[in-house]
């Protein structure tokens, strides 16, 4: 018995070695190895001590390997299998040719759903009120820039274009008026600006004139007179006293007498009548004088506050009228612009 097992021990070794991969030679035409799986050593086997069971084991073997080359052969028998495997020539095989040349390599796809333009552009009407559409190109049609895709009713429009080249008329002419209204009152203020400062100028000489000048002047004439008419008394006294001695020794008769006298009595009325008038010169003329050149000064200076008030105020309308003008033109353009 150790004799036995030593030598089915061998066996079992030898046939394990020769069971790892079989290769199926009974056919030349087959190309390709058949793999069959065995039993691995590593599994455990039971081993009989007995040859019946040896031989049992090795008919098993060999009826699986037989089947396995049967079925192989069979398969590579049926040329639809063997079609899968090997591609059998065939004279008659025709072949489309073309050269290879750069272009376009064209992809279709066939889908179904809703097709729209990567970048859109969005048309707007920009004239204002409601419009009819006389045509517009069907959808889908492929336009470029400048092509026409859509004509409106304009026959409104070309009316409401002639009425707002009248309003930008009108909006003009205005616009050139008030212009013009804030250059004169411009130039009026700077005139009645000048007048007014001149018209203060001379009354401030005019006051100047007659403290320093004219009174000076009148009053040293009046003070001349007063001396005239004195002389002229006493000159008058002189010859009323010689007179009448001479009348008294019989030299001058009683009315030459009498037209000294009366001589003496006009000298006096004269000099009575130069200082009073010297008097009211220096009391009442001069003062009453100085007051009003004053108050003249006065007025001039006042005038030239109201004037600046006045054409500062009158220019800021005009200069609002103009604005608003302006304004108004612009409008009227923007407008003209949208209908055309």
């Amino acid at each position: 018995m150790p004799h036995d097992d030593a030598t089915l021990r061998q066996e079992t070794e030898q046939q394990h070695e020769q069971d790892i991969f079989m290769l199926n030679d009974t056919d030349s035409d087959i190309n390709s190895p058949t793999i069959v799986s065995l039993p691995s050593a590593t599994e455990p086997r039971s081993f009989g001590t007995s040859t019946k069971s040896r031989i049992v084991t090795w008919l098993i073997r060999s009826a699986l390997l037989a089947c396995v080359i049967a079925g192989g052969y069979f398969a590579w028998a049926n040329p639809t299998i063997r079609s899968y495997f090997v591609s059998e020539k065939s004279d008659n095989t025709e072949y489309l040719l073309r050269k290879a040349t750069r272009g376009l390599f064209r992809i279709t796809v066939v889908e179904r759903g809703q097709l729209d333009s990567m970048k859109n552009v969005t048309m707007v009407n920009q004239v204002q009120g409601s419009t009819t559409i006389i045509s517009i190109v069907p959808e889908g049609t492929s336009v470029k820039k400048g092509d026409i895709v859509c004509v409106l009713d304009s026959s409104k429009l070309i009316d409401k274009q002639k009425s707002q080249k009248n309003n930008i008329a009108t909006a003009k002419a205005n616009l050139i008026t008030a212009s013009s209204n804030v250059k004169i009152q411009k130039v009026k203020n700077e005139s009645d600006f000048a007048a007014a400062n001149l018209k203060l100028d001379l009354a401030e000489l005019d006051l100047k004139k007659y403290e320093e000048g004219e009174f000076l002047q009148q009053e040293n004439e009046s003070k001349g007179t007063v001396t005239v008419a004195q002389l002229s008394l006493t000159k008058a006294k002189e010859s009323y006293e010689f007179t009448k001695r001479l009348a008294k020794k019989g030299y001058k008769t009683q009315i030459e007498v009498e037209a000294d006298r009366i001589g003496v009595t006009e000298a006096q009325i004269k000099l009575d009548s130069a200082k009073e008038k010297l008097r009211l010169l220096q009391k009442y003329t001069y003062q009453r004088t100085v007051k009003e050149l004053k108050e003249k000064a006065r007025d001039a200076k006042s005038n030239i506050a109201r004037l600046k008030l006045s054409g500062a105020a009158s220019l800021a309308q005009y200069e609002s009228t103009f604005e608003s003008r302006q304004l108004n033109y612009e409008v009227e353009l923007a407008d003209m612009k949208r209908v055309k």
